[in-house]
C-alpha cells in the first residue's frame, strides 16, 4: 500500500513539474537594414524581398523543320505568343 502511494505520489509531483514549464521564447532576428518594404511590394516580392521565377530549358527535338516561310511563320506565332503572355503578366 505505502509503494502504490509512493508511486502515485512520485506521478503527480513529476506531472505538475512537467506542465509547469513554459516553452523558451524564441529570439527575433535583426531587421534587415538593406530591406526596403515600399520597394518590395511594388516590385510584388515577398515579406523576405524575393520573387519567384521559372527557369525554362529548351531542347531541341528530334524532327527538324527545314528553313523557309514555313518556319518563318511558325516561329513569328510563337514569339507573338511568348509577347502576349509576357504582356499578361
Amino acid at each position: 500500500m505505502s509503494r502504490s502511494l509512493l508511486a502515485i505520489a512520485i506521478f503527480a509531483v513529476c506531472s505538475v513539474a512537467a506542465f509547469g514549464q513554459t516553452p523558451e521564447a524564441k529570439p527575433t532576428p535583426p531587421a534587415n537594414p538593406k530591406y526596403d518594404a515600399e520597394l518590395a511590394k511594388k516590385l510584388g516580392a515577398d515579406n523576405m524581398g524575393m520573387r519567384s521565377y521559372v527557369l525554362v530549358i529548351l531542347k531541341t527535338g528530334p524532327k527538324t523543320i527545314p528553313a523557309g516561310k514555313e518556319r518563318d511563320e511558325m516561329f513569328a506565332g510563337h514569339f507573338a505568343n511568348m509577347t502576349r503572355l509576357a504582356k499578361e503578366g
